[in-house]
């Protein structure tokens, strides 16, 4: 069990003039300019798109008649090319971490709806803005740099506290995720309701560095999923089949992932580290599933594999509701940073037109764990993940029918709008396994 430790300082920020951090038991002033930014206008904050969602349509391909500008294979191949950009000038997500981005100057990039544009944000100090827009202009994207809310030393700092959880006695055994939003410069971290006490003790300490959330999941939103299939799912099994321990207490219901090799030759499944310790026997109704093997669950990684004797498994998952109800994997890729990706949850159901905001900015914590250098989906708005969608494959469409797979599902926001998930090469690297494909 994680030690508890309490930060010092506390108090002083609630009264403070200026909005202060706690960290290493002193207390520091936030830049006063960039505070106030905030408060005095919207300039450096991305314009929100919810009144385009409200009066938008779905497309055949099943993204939001709003975003049809960008959800294109023209569109997405610009945003590829820009990506690669920003990845030569401050490293690469896949390899270096958010943090190591940061403290060169980029709190991150999205998409604004509102104006169409690419729009990268940046810690003016440290990033010459105008020198990077013209090395963005070779592109048929409009594409926007602009000055964050608050520099990145600041954000660092608070991102400092977020992962010692010292903030309060019960950080340490809390249930949370956070990541930068690059809509506002604020890290958004999100509590469950019973949380309230240890979410409250960190606005106090961490003030406007921190968009602080509650909520009680929807019940469900997966009712229209059909019958059979991933819930009784037989052998040979697919990704996306639901699962539960066969022993009640021994594990969580969760999400089959994809099909996978093993490093033997030894076919099976994956799903999220934190369902179950190893050699937890799970079953999909009435079907037995996979032994649970293999397991970890540190700050960097969270997964399992799943197999056993005389039980067979294919490359396909499970899609439904909708059609088809099942695709057959095809390939598998990491996801691309602004990019459109589909999530297909057991409780849930598939989901797609989630915007990848991140490719390893969020953490998930849970059971005194915090796993970083995750990859950040959302679909504000609409309800794409709950609890029992863990280890749920992120995939992209593909033709016949086909799946790319793209990740594994690991965290979600209390709103549910809001997915968090290992990279497939994470996955693949970390078990020692190669995604199946047909």
């Amino acid at each position: 069990m994680a030690s508890i430790r309490t930060a010092v300082g506390l108090f002083a920020c609630a009264v403070a003039a200026a909005p202060c951090l706690v960290f290493g038991g002193s207390t520091v002033n936030a830049d006063p300019i960039a505070a106030s930014s905030v408060r005095a206008n919207g300039s450096c904050v991305v314009q929100d798109d919810a009144h385009l969602r409200a009066v938008s349509t779905e497309t055949p391909e099943g993204y939001p008649s709003h975003e049809a500008w960008v959800a294109n294979d023209a569109a997405q191949q610009e945003v590829a090319a820009i990506n690669r950009t920003v990845s030569a000038t401050f490293g690469d997500p896949e390899s270096v971490s958010a943090e190591h981005q940061l403290a060169r100057g980029l709190i991150g990039s999205t998409i604004e709806n509102t104006t169409r544009q690419y729009v990268v944000v940046v810690d003016p100090t440290l990033v010459d803005r105008i020198a990077l827009q013209n090395r963005l202009t070779n592109t048929k994207l409009a594409v926007s740099v602009r000055a964050g809310c608050f520099p990145a030393r600041e954000l660092l700092r608070a991102r400092s506290v977020l992962a010692s959880q010292a903030w309060h006695p019960k950080a340490a055994a809390a249930t949370y995720t956070y990541y930068l939003d690059a809509h506002n410069s604020t890290y958004r971290v999100s509590f469950a309701g019973h949380e309230r006490e240890v979410g409250t003790a960190l606005k106090e300490a961490l003030g406007s560095l921190v968009t602080v959330e509650f909520g009680n999941r929807p019940t469900s939103a997966g009712q229209n999923i059909l019958a059979g299939g991933r819930f009784n799912d037989a052998a040979p099994h697919y990704g996306g089949a639901q699962i539960t321990p066969q022993l009640p207490g021994t594990g969580l219901l969760c999400t089959a992932g994809f099909t996978v090799v093993f490093s033997d030759g030894r076919p099976g499944s994956v799903t999220a580290g934190h369902c179950a310790d190893n050699f937890v026997s799970y079953v999909s109704g009435a079907n037995p599933y996979g032994f649970t093997e293999g397991r970890l669950r540190n700050s960097s990684q969270d997964m399992v594999r799943l197999y056993t004797l005389f039980q067979t498994y294919d490359h396909f998952i499970h899609t439904d509701p909708g059609a088809p109800v099942q695709r057959n994997v095809t390939g598998k890729a990491n996801p691309v940073l602004n990019s459109s990706v589909c999530v297909s949850g057991s409780v849930t159901g598939a989901r797609c037109s989630l915007t990848v905001t991140s490719l390893n900015g969020g953490t998930a914590c849970g059971d005194g764990i915090c796993t970083n250098g995750l990859f950040v989906a959302s679909r504000p708005g609409n309800v794409i993940c709950q609890p029992g969608d863990s280890g749920a494959p992120f995939y992209t469409q593909a033709a016949n029918n086909g799946a790319t797979i793209r990740g594994m599902l690991i965290g979600a926001t209390p709103s549910s709008d809001t997915c968090l998930g290992h990279r497939v090469s994470q996955v693949e690297s970390g078990l020692g396994v190669t995604v199946s494909t047909g």
